[in-house]
C-alpha cells in the first residue's frame, strides 16, 4: 500500500471516528480577527459539491473508495455544502462543534474526506435526493444540524424566498449580514419563455461573501460576491477558495413554478447577469439566514438587547440599550422577521395607546412610523414578514412592503393577546371576556371560535407564545402561578364515510410554581425553555430530567432587565419548505459562463474565409478532431454542425449569399438556445 493511500485511509479513520463522535463541544470564542458582517469576508470555505469516489481500496479487513465521494457524485448537493461553508466558518470563529475535528485550514486537502463527510451528513439532515437534490428540508436541516452540534438556543436559521408580488432584494441580504448573519443566497434558474414571463426550471445554492451598492441597492449595477460550490476542482480533490462577483438588475415581469400562465406572479426580481446559459438565466430567488440568538427587554422607555453568541472577538455593533420613542411609556414590541428593526407600540401619560407603530433599527438606533392604527395594543409578526395588532375589539393583518390592510377580524369584545403559529400558518388570539380561544388562517379570513380549557386560570393580563418547532399555544394569566400548553386540532372529514369530527382545543400539559405568580410577558424557545417576566428581570423554566418543569438561570438571558415583557428571536420562513418540493425547485449544478464567438469561424482564425468551410468538412468526414466552438461552425445557425454549414459558407463567400446570423461581425453570446457548445474562442 503507497504512503498516499496510507495517508488517505488515516484521514478516513480519523474523520469518521470525529464525525460518529459528535460531542457537544463548549462554546468559546475563536481569536480571529475578522469582524461578522464584514463586507470582505475572506475566511468563509468555499467547498466544492462534486466529489467523486475513488477506486475501492482494500485495509485488510474491508474495501472503501479512495478518496470517498458524495451520492450521484455530489451534483445535487449544492444546498449541504452551502450550509457546511457556513458550519465550517463557524466552527473556526468560536464554535468548533459546528464541524467536530474543527478549528482546521479548511483549505488543505488533509481536510477532504473530513469535509466530505460532513456534506454527506449534512444531506441526511435535509434529505437532499442524489438525483432530485434538496426539495424541502434545506432550513430546517440546517436548524437541526446547529441545534445537535452546537447547540439549541445558540443560532436560529430563517428562510426568505420570493412568493407572490414579493421579490428579495441585495439590500435586504446587505442588511442581513451588516446585522451579523451569515446569508445562504438561493439562486433561481429562469426561461424566458415569452417576453416578460419567466419559468423556473431548477436553482443552484451559494454562500454571500460581499456586495457592493451603486448609489444605492434598489438600482441596477449593484454586485454580490459569493462562494459558489459548484465551482472548481476535479472532483476528487478540493479546489482554491475563490469569490464569484456577478452584477445585478432589476426584472419586472411574470414569473413561475410552471408554464401555467394562472400560476404567474408579477414581481420585481434581481437578476444576476452572466450567470447562467443560453435561455436559463440565474435570479437571486430567496435566501437563508443563519443569525446568532438574540433577546429582548421591554423597560419603560428603553429596549434592552442581549447579543450572547459572538462568532470571532468583536462585539456585533448592536447598542445595549436604545431609548424608545413616541410616548410616555412602552405598551408592546415584536422582531421583524428579518432581524434588523423592532417594532413597537406606545402608550401616552393617560395610559391611552397610540395611533401608530414604529420600527426601531437595531444597528443605528433611529425610529421611523412603519403603521399608522388606530391603537395598535398588542403585535405579533409572521415568518410571511406580516405584521399582526390587535386594535380595540380587532386583529388585523398588515403586508409592509407597501403597507397594505391584508385582513380585519372583530368580535364583540376586548381581545387580549395574540400569537402567530407559523409551523401550520396559524394566528391565535384570545378573549377572557367571551372565553374563547380563536384559531385564524394567516390572512384572518377563516376563524374558529373554541371555549378555553377550564383547567386553564387567566387572571389578570394574559401573554401567550407559540412554541417555534411544533405551533402549540403556550398561554399564562399574570395572577396565575400556572402555565398551560395547548394544541389546537382541526376539524376532519372522512372521505370513504363522510364523518366528520369538530375542531378542538386539548391541553398537552400544565405546570405551576409559586414563583410564577405575578409574571407576565411569556415567550419560549425550540430548545425547550419558557422565559418569563417578574420584579422587573426574565425568569426562566427548563425541561427537567423528570420530564416535569424547574426554574433554571442556566442562559444568558435569566436576570436581564425587563419590565414590559420579552422577545427571543426565531427562526422564520415566509413560505413553508414544502411548498417549493417540485422539481422546478430542484438545485442544479449552474453552467458554466456563456462563451462569445463569432459565427462562420470554425477554424477560430478570427477570420471569415474559405478556410472555414473546410474545417467544418474536415471533422464531418476527414477524422479530424471537433473545433472548441461549434456553436462558431453552425454558419445557417439551425442547432446543428453538418454539411449545410459549409455549402452556407460558401454560398455567402463565393455566391452573393446572406451573411450568417449573429453574432458575426463581433463577439457575442449565441441568442439562439440549441445543443451546440462553445468550449472556448479567442475573442480579441
Amino acid at each position: 500500500m503507497s504512503g498516499s493511500t496510507t495517508t488517505r485511509r488515516l484521514r478516513r479513520t480519523a474523520a469518521l471516528t470525529v464525525m460518529l463522535a459528535l460531542s457537544l463541544t463548549s462554546l468559546v470564542r475563536a481569536l480571529d480577527d475578522y469582524v461578522l458582517g464584514s463586507p470582505q469576508n475572506g475566511y468563509m470555505p468555499d467547498f466544492d459539491q462534486v466529489r467523486t469516489a475513488g477506486p475501492l481500496v482494500f485495509d485488510g479487513m474491508s474495501f472503501y473508495p479512495d478518496p470517498p465521494g458524495l451520492p450521484n457524485s455530489g451534483v445535487m448537493y449544492c444546498v449541504p455544502t452551502a450550509s457546511i461553508d457556513v458550519m465550517a466558518y463557524l466552527a473556526n470563529h468560536g464554535y468548533p462543534s459546528a464541524i467536530p475535528g474543527a478549528p482546521l485550514s479548511w483549505q488543505s486537502q488533509d481536510q477532504y474526506d473530513l469535509v466530505t463527510a460532513a456534506i454527506a451528513q449534512m444531506g441526511v439532515f435535509m434529505e437532499t435526493h442524489p438525483v432530485d437534490g434538496t426539495l424541502g428540508k434545506g432550513r430546517s436541516g440546517t436548524q437541526e444540524w446547529i441545534d445537535t452540534f452546537i447547540g439549541p438556543d445558540t443560532f436560529v436559521v430563517d428562510s426568505t424566498y420570493a412568493k407572490n408580488s414579493y421579490g428579495p432584494n441585495l439590500y435586504e441580504i446587505a442588511a442581513a449580514a451588516l446585522s451579523g448573519q451569515l446569508v445562504i443566497m438561493n439562486v433561481g434558474w429562469y426561461d424566458e419563455v415569452t417576453t416578460g414571463h419567466w419559468v423556473r426550471t431548477g436553482g443552484h445554492q451559494t454562500v454571500v461573501t460581499g456586495t457592493t451598492q451603486n448609489d444605492g441597492y434598489f438600482v441596477d449595477g449593484c454586485q454580490v460576491r459569493f462562494r459558489d460550490p459548484g465551482s472548481g476542482g476535479d472532483a476528487q480533490t478540493q479546489s482554491t477558495f475563490s469569490n464569484t462577483t456577478k452584477t445585478v438588475d432589476y426584472i419586472s415581469g411574470q414569473f413561475s413554478n410552471s408554464d401555467d400562465p394562472i400560476a404567474y406572479s408579477n414581481r420585481t426580481m434581481a437578476r444576476l447577469l452572466g450567470y447562467g446559459s443560453g435561455a436559463k438565466k440565474g435570479f437571486i430567488q430567496g435566501y437563508y439566514k443563519i443569525t446568532p440568538l438574540f433577546g429582548i427587554g421591554g423597560n419603560g422607555l428603553q429596549l434592552d438587547f442581549v447579543n450572547p453568541y459572538p462568532v470571532g472577538p468583536e462585539p456585533l455593533p448592536f447598542l445595549a440599550s436604545q431609548p424608545v420613542q413616541g410616548g410616555a411609556s412602552l405598551a408592546d414590541f415584536a422582531i421583524h422577521p428579518l432581524k434588523t428593526c423592532v417594532f413597537y407600540t406606545m402608550r401616552d401619560a393617560s395610559g391611552a395607546v397610540l395611533p401608530e407603530v414604529r420600527c426601531l433599527d437595531r444597528l443605528s438606533g433611529e425610529s421611523t412610523i412603519a403603521l399608522v392604527a388606530s391603537a395598535p395594543s398588542a403585535l405579533a409578526f409572521g415568518g410571511s414578514q406580516r405584521l399582526y395588532t390587535v386594535d380595540g375589539n380587532c386583529v388585523n393583518a398588515y403586508d409592509l412592503d407597501p403597507t397594505s390592510l391584508v385582513g380585519s377580524y372583530c368580535i364583540g369584545a376586548t381581545i387580549d393577546a395574540i400569537a402567530v403559529d407559523d409551523v401550520n400558518d396559524r394566528v391565535f388570539a384570545v378573549s377572557t371576556e367571551l372565553g374563547v380561544l380563536i384559531v385564524l388562517d394567516e390572512n384572518l379570513e377563516t376563524a374558529v371560535e373554541l371555549p378555553l380549557p377550564t383547567v386553564l386560570p387567566l387572571g389578570g393580563s394574559v401573554s401567550m407564545a407559540t412554541d417555534p418547532k411544533s405551533g402549540d399555544l403556550w398561554i399564562k394569566g399574570s395572577s396565575s402561578e400556572t402555565v398551560c400548553c395547548l394544541r389546537y386540532v382541526p376539524g376532519t372529514v372522512d372521505p370513504a364515510t363522510g364523518a366528520t369530527t369538530s375542531p378542538t382545543v386539548i391541553v398537552i400539559e400544565c405546570f405551576s410554581d409559586p414563583s410564577l405568580a405575578g409574571g407576565t410577558g411569556i415567550d419560549c424557545s425550540g430548545g425547550e425553555h419558557i422565559f418569563w417576566v417578574k420584579g422587573g428581570i426574565v425568569h426562566e423554566h427548563a425541561r427537567n430530567a423528570a420530564g416535569g418543569w424547574s426554574e433554571v438561570s442556566d442562559s444568558p438571558f435569566a436576570g436581564m432587565a425587563a419590565q414590559v415583557k420579552f422577545v427571543l428571536a426565531r427562526a422564520a420562513e415566509n413560505r413553508n419548505e414544502e411548498e417549493r418540493a417540485d422539481a422546478a425547485n430542484t438545485h442544479l449544478l449552474p453552467d458554466a459562463p456563456e462563451q462569445a464567438f463569432r459565427r462562420g469561424d470554425c477554424n477560430g482564425d478570427l477570420a471569415f474565409d474559405i478556410a472555414d468551410a473546410i474545417r467544418t468538412l474536415s471533422f464531418l468526414f476527414a477524422g479530424d478532431v471537433a473545433p472548441n466552438c461549434l456553436d462558431a461552425c453552425d454558419s445557417n445557425d439551425d442547432g446543428a454542425a453538418d454539411i449545410g454549414d459549409a455549402i452556407y459558407a460558401l454560398s455567402t463567400l463565393f455566391s452573393g449569399g446572406l451573411t450568417p446570423p449573429a453574432p458575426y461581425e463581433e463577439c457575442g453570446n449565441d441568442p439562439t438556445s440549441d445543443s451546440l457548445n462553445c468550449a472556448s474562442y479567442p475573442c480579441e
